[in-house]
């Protein structure tokens, strides 16, 4: 395996050998076969791809347990997100939720591993991230937001508006007619 950090394409090695039968110079193909790492951001009910997340992957240091330098930033779509990376160490950050579901809390950490596995590394109570051979899932819920601005609200409200001036009213005339009362 040849590591080709620009353009993961093919490369030609030349190696002088000597045998018992020959001697020469041999080149020789070796292609590389990078790790595509594969991001997926789908709905805990639904499913399918939810678009509009943010997400960052950066470099982990795990000496110091911090992420370092960003690796790469993309917007989620309706196709997961693909990606080559080394094998190494990870973070992965929802610097943004989709509209009307909740950001991850979390920045979890991942393994990708010399054979193309994904594996997390970090105990997760989150089990809505999800680490299978070459593919990270991540599962969003929908925040549940209080219709604030529909016509049942305004009608409880006015209703209650009602009742506050009417018990005001009852409470003034009340108090006046007890005072007209003691005179």
């Amino acid at each position: 395996y040849i590591y080709d950090t620009e353009n993961h394409l093919e490369k030609e090695i030349v190696i002088d050998a000597t045998t018992s039968n020959h001697t020469g110079t041999k080149a020789i193909k070796i292609t590389n076969d990078p790790i595509k790492v594969v991001i997926s951001k789908k709905d805990v009910a639904k499913e399918g791809e939810i678009e509009g997340a943010k997400i960052v992957v950066y470099n982990y240091d795990e000496t110091k347990k911090e992420k370092g330098e960003k690796v790469v930033e993309f917007t989620s779509k309706k196709e997961p997100f693909e990606y080559y990376l080394e094998p190494g160490v990870y973070a992965l950050e929802e610097t943004l939720a989709p509209a009307s579901y909740q950001k991850l809390e979390t920045t979890f950490v991942f393994e990708v591993e010399a054979d193309g596995d994904v594996k997390l590394l970090d105990t997760y109570s989150d089990k809505n991230i999800i680490s299978k051979d070459n593919k990270i899932t991540i599962y969003n819920e929908v925040v549940v937001v209080p219709d604030t601005g529909s016509s049942s609200s305004i009608i409880y409200i006015v209703i209650g508006s009602i009742l506050l001036l009417a018990g005001s009213g009852l409470i003034y005339f009340t108090i006046k007619r007890r005072l007209a009362q003691r005179i």
